[in-house]
This record gives C-alpha cells, structure tokens and sequence, in this order.
C-alpha cells in the first residue's frame, strides 16, 4: 500500500512536470533522437538480469545466512552480462548507422540502463529480507531526485544554460532606456575587443 501511494505522488510529478518540459524545451528532434536510443538500450535489457532478481528475493528469504557468499558471485556475474549486454547494444546501433554523438548519448543510456537494473539487483534484497518499506523508498528514490535536480535546472531563475554559457564572466546588467546605462554601455563598447548580441535586427 506505501509503495502504491508514493508512486502515485511522485512518478505523475516526475512525467508531466519534468519529463513534458523536457520534451517542449528540447524540440521534437532531440528528443526524437533521445527516445529512439533509449528503446534501443531497452532491447537487450534482458541481458542485464536472467531472473537474478527474482532469484534473489527468494533465495534470501529462504536463506538469509548466505548472503555475503551469494552477493560477490552474482554481482560479478551482473559485470559479465553487462559487458555482453554493453557489445550487443553499441553492435546494434553501429549496424543501424549510428556513429558520433547517438553513440557518445547511447553510451550513458547503457550505463544508466545497468544503474537501474543495480538498483532494482538491491531492491531485491531487501525484498528478501522483508524490509518491504525500505523497498518503497527506494523504488521511488530515483524519481524524487529527478524531481529535485530537474526542478532545479529547468524551473531555477538563473536557467542550466545561462550557466553554462557565462561560466567564467562578470556579467552587469543594465537599463537601456536610461541616460546611465547607455552611457556605461558606450564606455565598455569603447573598451572592448569584440561586441556580440543576441537581439534580433531592429
């Protein structure tokens, strides 16, 4: 019942607050690009899991003292998968024509594909353990952090891209209607090396 509720407090947030957002800012090409890799790191997903997980909720239940021997085993093994699951996806996307930046993006959806799957890998034990409201915490752990980080780059007065694009400079700002903001705007121009503007003519 606690896993339920917070689902339906944080994944409605997480979709139609931080992901639709997304999708407007972005534009429908990169986002087309974006979503067409992550199916694609979706397709082997299998790879990553065999039923591990499952076997693990119910190993642990069943014998809980054989933790510490079964844990380095089955989480070396998840590092083979991953390898085979990592030459299958990037194998796929190179024989659908990918190469450059969808290979460089495809690159973290793979990594954050394992991620997920490592985490649902501890989920399980929980799970196995009983600890069923640690269990719900986790399982939207993730999405309240995406709620919190994403809020903060694409909803912050000061936008992820003003950042990145003045990291490094003094900036001033400056009123332009009057007389003493354009006479400091007279003296800088006549001071600097290079003026650029991003307004359009007129």
């Amino acid at each position: 019942m606690l896993m339920v509720l917070l689902n339906l407090l944080i994944k409605p947030i997480a979709l139609f607050g931080i992901d639709a957002t997304v999708q407007n800012r972005v534009g429908p090409e990169n986002y087309g690009l974006y979503f067409s890799l992550l199916n694609l790191s979706v397709l082997f997903n299998i790879l990553l899991d065999f039923g591990i997980n499952n076997y693990t909720t119910k190993n642990l239940a069943q014998n809980p003292e054989e933790i510490k021997k079964y844990f380095g085993r089955v989480f070396t093994f998840r590092i083979i998968l991953f390898s085979l699951y990592s030459v299958f996806s990037f194998g796929l996307a190179y024989f659908l024509g990918y190469s450059g930046r969808p290979m460089f993006l495809l690159s973290f959806l793979i990594l954050n594909q394992f991620l997920i799957l490592t985490i649902a890998y501890f989920r399980s034990h929980f799970a196995g353990f009983h600890f069923f409201k640690t269990d719900a915490f986790i399982s939207v752990l993730d999405r309240g952090l995406l709620i919190i980080v994403g809020g903060l780059l694409l909803f912050s007065p000061c936008s992820h891209y003003f950042v990145q694009q003045n990291i490094g400079k003094k900036c001033i700002s400056l009123d332009l209607n009057k007389d003493e903001g354009r006479e400091i705007v007279r003296k800088l121009c006549a001071e600097a090396d290079i003026i650029a503007e991003n307004f359009r003519p007129g």
